[in-house]
């Protein structure tokens, strides 16, 4: 997975997986590309998209409808998955922009807020 984070707009974006140029979608201009190092919870969102596959061929092939709700319990738990992977991967590209301090305004617009633990005494 990967974001693109464009400093004009202080934008913070998943990149699409079809899309080719780096670039931001709202001003066309210049996007930071970030690459989500991948996990467990990767792996698993991968396995039940093609459990779901499999289980919907099974069934069209005579199978019982049994599977169907299988694969429905399957798709549920991707869309849970899915969420988890987005938060984690948006705490993580989060952590690692620097921003400015003639960018504060700008990030709290868009209700960025700094952490505690990154404060100068």
């Amino acid at each position: 997975m990967k974001f693109l984070y464009c400093p004009q707009c202080k934008e913070l974006r998943v990149k699409p997986w079809y899309s080719i140029r780096g670039g931001c979608s709202r001003c066309r201009g210049y996007a930071k590309e970030i690459a989500i190092p991948n996990t467990l919870m990767t792996y698993l969102v991968y396995a039940c998209v093609a459990s779901i596959f499999v289980l919907i061929y099974i069934y069209t092939s005579g199978g019982s409808s049994l599977l169907l709700y299988a694969s429905i319990g399957a798709l549920i738990a991707t869309f849970i998955l899915q969420d988890r992977e987005l938060s984690r991967g948006r705490k993580y590209v989060m952590a690692r922009i620097k921003p400015t301090k003639s960018d504060a305004k700008g990030f709290r617009e868009k209700g960025w807020v700094k952490h505690e633990g990154s404060k100068k005494s």
